[in-house]
């Protein structure tokens, strides 16, 4: 972590206030140019100009010394690991320990840092708009900072950016922060590699239809976690990569993945994890063909979500239902599965889920295919927005196109069977290469 000499940290603080060098040498009762050259560290400061300078610049503390700044320094990185192995009693307390840094004079690197570590923990629902805060701060002190700032503050800036990006599905520019912290985590000596941060990478990928790049991600994520099953988020690794097998359509790879996750995930008793396990190991029997042993997983998921809590989650509940729903459609209970839509569609709708609300009229439409309204809301404004959503929708938009182009060869009608495989093959084009075919 970079140490500003004390003379760039008088100018930081100078300029930061829009204060000239004229101004200060006045109050301090010196030249202008002895100001600059303080500065520029080309003459020591003494006691007593440091004093004038302080007071001129309102500066309540001296700049610390070297042995308090090491001990700020290596307190953040135990609050750093706190929040990645989700202590949270922990971090909460180190957090307020610290709180003093914001007051610090000159020591703009732990502030973007504190800042930073502060937002990690306000990353959450709720407290969104706060996290928001902190990095907008962050943003304006790293401005001003420009060169001076250290490793360790921008990969802690680009990391929380990317997460609050992907908390608002805007999975794009998260991943370019994400890499962004990868890079500075690489160039720091003193970071050790991000399990946590490669997995949210992969995921990132995964939502915008890149598996392979995804793959790339969850095998680094698992090659820093270095397969430690007391570690709290190692478990959400192999899901991961589990679920980046399932896009790849390498379905014998996810559930062995998966099977070897839940065991995991059960020897330190993450029922999040062993609930999410359970739940895709149904998803991919629906996808095998299998819709009874499928729902029968499903909701054995959801009874362990139950215990934990989860099912206030409306996101949770919605996801649920959704899948059921398609198990039900499989196993052609239609009235069951319309009241699971209804259900879903209150849900959704309540808490303003529009992509949700989507998915289940898609299903409701997909029940009633040959109904030419139905085809029309699937093609004109179901695909388009799951294709859009910048989210796993992508996959969903697939699965609606190809039951479409099926349908439509079925039913003898050629050219609107000819261009669902069209636009099949356009998303599939956009999620490999990132932009559509050029003809």
């Amino acid at each position: 972590m970079k140490t500003l000499p004390l003379g760039e940290k008088i100018k930081q603080v100078r300029t930061s206030k829009d204060l000239t060098q004229a101004f200060l040498a006045h109050v301090v009762n010196c030249s202008s140019n002895h100001i600059s050259r303080i500065e520029k560290c080309e003459v020591e400061c003494d006691t007593e100009t440091l004093t004038l300078i302080k007071k001129a610049l309102e500066i309540p503390k001296a700049p610390l010394t070297e042995d308090e700044l090491k001990v700020y320094k290596r307190q953040t990185w135990v609050w750093h690991e706190q929040i990645n192995s989700g202590r949270t009693n922990d971090a909460e307390a180190m957090k307020n320990e610290l709180a003093d840094i914001l007051q610090l004079p000159f020591e703009y690197n732990l502030i973007v840092i504190y800042l930073m570590l502060e937002a990690r923990m306000l990353i959450k629902p709720g407290t969104f708009d706060k996290a928001s805060q902190n990095i907008s701060k962050a943003e304006a002190i790293i401005e001003k900072m420009g060169d001076a700032v250290s490793v360790e503050a921008m990969f802690l800036y680009h990391r929380n950016k990317g997460n609050l990006l992907a908390h608002q599905n805007d999975y794009k520019k998260s991943v370019m922060h994400r890499l962004k912290a990868v890079d500075f985590n690489i160039e720091s000596l003193t970071l050790k590699p991000d399990a946590q941060l490669f997995r949210d990478i992969s995921q990132s990928y995964l939502n915008i239809g890149q598996p392979h790049n995804a793959l790339l991600y969850s095998e680094r994520a698992l090659a820093a976690d270095n397969n430690d099953p007391t570690l709290v988020i190692a478990p959400s690794i192999g899901i991961i990569q589990a679920s980046v097998y399932t896009a790849l359509g390498q379905f014998d790879k996810a559930k062995a993945m998966y099977k070897e996750i839940l065991e995991r995930a059960k020897s330190i008793n993450n029922k999040k994890a062993i609930g999410i396990c359970i739940m895709d190991l149904g998803g991919l029997e629906l996808k095998a063909g299998n819709p009874e042993e499928a729902l029968k997983l499903i909701i054995q998921g959801m009874e362990i979500f139950e215990e934990d809590g989860q099912p206030t989650i409306p996101l949770y509940n919605c996801t649920f239902l959704y899948v059921k729903a398609k198990c039900l459609m499989q196993l052609k209970q239609i009235d069951e599965c319309e009241k699971i839509i209804d259900e879903g569609m209150r849900i959704a709708t309540d808490a303003g889920l529009e992509s949700f609300i989507i998915c289940f009229n898609s299903a409701r439409c997909l029940m009633n295919l040959k109904d030419p309204k139905s085809q029309e809301y699937l093609e004109n404004i179901a695909i388009p927005h799951c294709r859009d959503s910048n989210t796993v929708l992508i996959y969903e938009a697939l699965e609606i196109c190809h039951t479409l182009e099926k349908f439509y060869y079925k039913n003898r009608s050629k050219t609107k069977g000819l261009n669902m495989a069209k636009v099949s093959r356009d998303i599939l084009h956009e999620m490999f290469y990132g932009y559509p075919i050029e003809l």
